[in-house]
């Protein structure tokens, strides 16, 4: 029986967003692949680098999220970044932020944007060897926004951006 072309849809979550990478390699090792994707935020970034890079499992492996908000407070010893006291840190900065709505420093926007630089490149959406389609939010309006096409960086950080 041939398989029916599907759509895969990929959520957000931060880390856990890297058990997406884990869903489409085992799909591709019983040789199903996807028609089309479509992500938000971390699924943004799965969908766009399985999309554009042929290497695109170990790329998302080898991604630096150091100065990312969920690892960029100072935290460098490998003790720091095992333990709950930095995880419970990470969530309370987090959410802090998000309360006082202070956002991200420009040191993690600045690594955020670098880290995308670094996976995607100059690639745009549509020149993926599957059609992906990535959500955001507009701020001021509070609607959907959809990029299919043009540069994929910036589409994505609009869509994952700390």
């Amino acid at each position: 029986m041939d398989a029916q072309p599907f759509t895969l849809v990929l959520a957000g979550g931060g880390a856990r967003g890297y058990a997406h990478a884990g869903v489409l390699r085992g799909l591709d090792h019983v040789g199903l692949r996807p028609a089309g994707l479509v992500g938000v935020s971390m699924g943004a970034i799965v969908a766009a680098t399985y999309s554009l890079r042929d290497e695109w499992y170990r790329a998302l492996l080898s991604i630096d999220l150091n100065g990312s908000p969920q690892t960029g407070h100072g935290w460098e010893s490998a003790e720091a970044h095992e333990g709950g006291l930095h995880r419970a840190w990470s969530y309370a900065h987090t959410t802090w932020n998000l309360v006082t709505g202070w956002g991200a420093t420009a040191e993690e926007i600045a690594a955020s944007r670098y880290a995308l630089e670094t996976l995607l490149g100059p690639r745009n959406l549509d020149d993926g060897r599957v059609p992906v389609t990535v959500c955001a939010t507009d701020l001021r309006s509070g609607s959907r926004v959809e990029f299919g096409s043009g540069p994929a960086v910036p589409a994505v950080y609009a869509s994952s951006r700390p």
